[in-house]
């Protein structure tokens, strides 16, 4: 997980997705996080933690460079408040 200022989030309001089966889906996905939502972010931690500290190999194989990401995030974000 990576955080992101307001401005570049996209509102999306689920209420109003005409397709009634997508829609169902999404309100599961969201009540889903929301009941887990201290696990999910504990286990992020931990991926974190496991990429960028301890090295594990495993999680270097199957996640993302998550310090190259905010290096990157930093440049594009004050790319995009200098205007």
């Amino acid at each position: 997980m990576l955080p992101a200022k307001n401005f570049f989030l996209v509102p999306y309001d689920i209420a109003k997705e005409p397709d009634e089966q997508y829609r169902n889906l999404l309100w599961n996905q969201l009540s889903f996080c929301n009941k887990h939502r201290n696990e999910i972010y504990e286990h992020a931690r931990k991926t974190y933690e496991g990429v960028t500290v301890k090295k594990i190999p495993f999680l270097l194989r199957i996640c993302c460079d998550f310090k190259l990401l905010e290096q990157e995030y930093v440049k594009y974000y004050f790319k995009t408040t200098e205007s």
